[in-house]
């Protein structure tokens, strides 16, 4: 060999050897990072416990699920996620086999809810769906988020490439980033243990007022709104795979204030809500042949009447069954439970279980509460009109704590001279 060859080689191997070794160490330490501090909950780490933002997110559902050796799958959209309680930290303990899997993701698509109930059905263990639908979730809409491609319910994804998502990918690096600078900074989680939001963190990220602007603006921008039919249709395939499995499937619409509500009337869809409102209790009936169960806790009764104003006409800073017009607590989510289970402390006013002879007398019921409601909560029915006809928020003001807790001793004051 050549001598001056060997020493014109030295310098690029000495160059090739650093790189390996610099990159191995850049990878290695990549993996220590997002194994410790586990932002999807995949590896079971309690270095940094608690479930934060993360956990909920389209990767972090699908790590939950396959940790989770249960019987009963919760599924929807960000209703579900924000108010129904069930495990949100894996696999169920042993003496608490009952906990339900939370599958609730924000702004799911149908095609992203396919794929979770696909995967329901797959998993011999699950015995049990309670699928909870409203009006927006018949669209036809079925592209998957970037998000959700990279998680395990995406159905074109290898179990060897997610691990290495999951190790070393970019997105799950910036999250553990984000989840570290967190816990060093004292931001407690934003979910408990049972996937039921902490009040403290959802009130800390915006105030009541905001929040309630934003939703009824989005929701009066989609003027004109029609369901999909054919989305609809697609439901006959999931109840027929769960009778041939022999599992249970109930469908439960889900329930929204009387302000979201009020956005059907002002944006001329409530006679859409009505056309399918009859056709998913159309399809249940046929498929279903009454071993499927539709509940319907929408409309206007005690729970989702709760006045989000006070008679100043400034937002309260919060009520006790929404967090905003859209999305229930998990406290309205255990009446809801209570009542599909059949459990003796369930409110027997809270819910209907639609068919084909009843659904139209539970939309004419509709109609005449939200006539009631309208006539009595004039300043809510405004602010709906003012969002509809501007596009623009800022219309609500937001009372401080010490209005509220004035206005309060007000009210118990005025009760205890009457």
């Amino acid at each position: 060999m050549n001598p001056n060859h060997a020493d014109d080689v030295r310098p690029y191997r000495s160059f090739l050897l650093a790189f390996v070794g610099t990159s191995a160490a850049l990878l290695s330490g990549m993996a220590a990072l997002n194994v410790v501090v586990d932002p999807y909950t995949s590896w079971n780490s309690r270095v940094f416990p608690g479930v934060w933002d993360f956990a909920t997110s389209r990767v972090g559902k699908g790590e939950i699920f396959h940790a989770y050796n249960g019987e009963t799958a919760l599924v929807g959209n960000s209703r579900v996620m924000l108010g129904i309680r069930g495990g949100a930290e894996g696999s169920p303990a042993d003496d608490d086999a009952d906990v339900p899997c939370n599958l609730g993701i924000a702004g799911a698509s149908y095609g992203e809810l396919q794929e979770i109930l696909r995967c329901c059905l797959d998993r011999s263990n699950i015995r049990r769906i309670l699928f909870f639908v409203d009006f927006q979730t018949f669209r036809e809409e079925y592209q998957f988020n970037e998000s959700f491609s990279l998680s395990r319910f995406n159905p074109a994804k290898a179990p060897f490439d997610h691990l290495c998502d999951l190790v070393w990918n970019y997105h799950t690096s910036q999250d553990s980033f984000e989840k570290l600078g967190m816990v060093v900074r004292g931001i407690p989680a934003d979910f408990t243990a049972t996937a039921c939001p902490i009040p403290e963190r959802q009130r800390a990220k915006e105030s009541f007022a905001v929040r309630t602007e934003k939703i009824i603006r989005n929701v009066t921008a989609e003027r004109g709104f029609q369901y999909s039919p054919a989305t609809v249709e697609k439901l006959r395939e999931l109840i027929q795979h769960c009778r041939q499995q022999n599992v249970e499937l109930v469908l439960a619409i889900n329930p929204t204030h009387a302000t979201f509500l009020e956005t059907y009337w002002q944006g001329g869809t409530w006679k859409e809500y009505q056309r399918w409102a009859r056709h998913l209790t159309q399809v249940v009936q046929e498929e279903g042949e009454g071993a499927v169960a539709l509940w319907d806790f929408n409309g206007f009764h005690p729970y989702t009447t709760e006045s989000l104003t006070g008679a100043d006409g400034k937002a309260v800073t919060g009520v006790e069954w929404f967090w905003e017009p859209s999305h229930y607590t998990c406290a309205l989510g255990d009446r809801m439970l209570q009542r599909i289970s059949g459990a003796p402390e369930a409110d027997p006013n809270f819910g209907t279980r639609l068919t084909p002879e009843n659904v139209e007398g539970r939309l004419a019921a509709m109609e005449a509460g939200h006539e009631l409601w309208a006539t009595h909560h004039a300043v809510e029915v405004q602010l709906v009109q003012q969002i509809a006809a501007t596009g623009r928020i800022g219309f609500l003001q937001q009372a401080t704590h010490a209005e509220v807790q004035t206005a309060a001793a007000s009210a118990t004051e005025e009760t205890v001279i009457r």
